[in-house]
């Protein structure tokens, strides 16, 4: 699935241009935000988590897209690594340590 968005949102940001695509692909990714939140059955949740998905991979496209289109290939590596190692500090560091927070000062809310 994300080869064929990635096929898809470079085809069409190549025709109408990078904004109006990075802009609907933000604009789906809040409507799967809503689609979660308003969520009533485990169901609804995943078809609104999946929205979520098509929405925030058409923007990390977009952004690599962006990156290669503004710098030189040289310049363009060390960015488009400093984005993925943004995600991977995100994802692997901040996601623990703000779920063993959690865990602790609620343990600590309820004594």
């Amino acid at each position: 699935m994300f080869c064929e968005e990635l096929r898809l949102t470079h085809l069409t940001s190549d025709i109408w241009g990078r904004k109006p695509i990075l802009l609907a692909a933000t604009g789906i990714f809040f409507l799967g935000s809503l689609l979660c939140g308003a969520s009533t059955s485990i169901q609804m949740l995943i078809a609104g988590r999946a929205v979520q998905g098509m929405g925030g991979g058409g923007c990390i496209i977009l952004v690599n897209i962006c990156i290669s289109d503004l710098f030189s290939m040289r310049y363009g590596f060390f960015l488009s690594t400093a984005v993925g190692l943004r995600l991977l500090i995100e994802v692997g560091i901040e996601l623990p340590i703000s779920v063993h927070m959690k865990d602790l000062f609620s343990e600590n809310l309820h004594r």
